[in-house]
């Protein structure tokens, strides 16, 4: 398959021919559809965070799932899919009250300790996978799908996380990035 790597701090990225990736026990394998350009590229590619080279980068996708491993029943061939960015155990004390986020046995990130969605498939553990809602258009907007559900999912979590109610009063800083624009909608 086609995938863009970064191969190094300052090393432009790359578009190479790697292997197919192939689904072990408790692990899916998409079809990539589209994969969004998040902070999260630009702090990889600039040194601001912990990446192990080669990988490939990019979480912010929208794809179909094409084969899964054994012993998975969270998503099937054909399931339309968006990843979550962090891979968590989803056992643990902060995985069950939803704060995954500090997880006891977090195993680290799409697309910077696990190859991500710059490629035209990307393998990851099943419960990274997430549906996406059948009425969304992701087969003829698949980028769109992509970036929203990150964009999109980001603050309707903190907004839920903060139990915001429509008459209070909130500052939002970097209004005008992605994510910002879309707290504010």
């Amino acid at each position: 398959m086609k995938a863009v790597l970064i191969k190094g701090l300052g090393i432009p990225l790359s578009l190479e021919t790697v292997p197919d990736p192939t689904p072990g026990p408790g692990e899916a394998v998409a079809k990539v559809h589209a994969c969004g350009a998040g902070l999260t590229i630009h702090h990889a590619r600039a040194g601001r965070t912990r990446v192990e080279y080669p990988r490939i980068l990019g979480h912010e996708i929208a794809g179909e799932i094409v084969a899964v491993g054994s012993g998975v029943s969270e998503v099937q061939v054909g399931d339309a899919v968006t990843a979550y960015f962090y891979l968590t155990c989803g056992h643990c004390h902060w995985c069950r009250i939803n704060r995954e986020t500090l997880c006891d046995n977090l195993a680290g990130h799409i697309g910077r300790d696990i190859d991500g969605g710059y490629a035209e498939y990307m393998k990851a553990p099943a419960r990274s996978f997430i549906k996406l809602p059948p009425d969304l258009d992701w087969r003829n907007q698949p980028a769109e799908a992509a970036v929203i559900c990150d964009a999109i999912a980001t603050p309707v979590k903190v907004i839920r996380k903060a139990r915001l109610s429509y008459n209070d009063t909130v500052a939002v800083f970097g209004a005008g990035g992605g994510l910002g624009l879309h707290m504010l909608q």
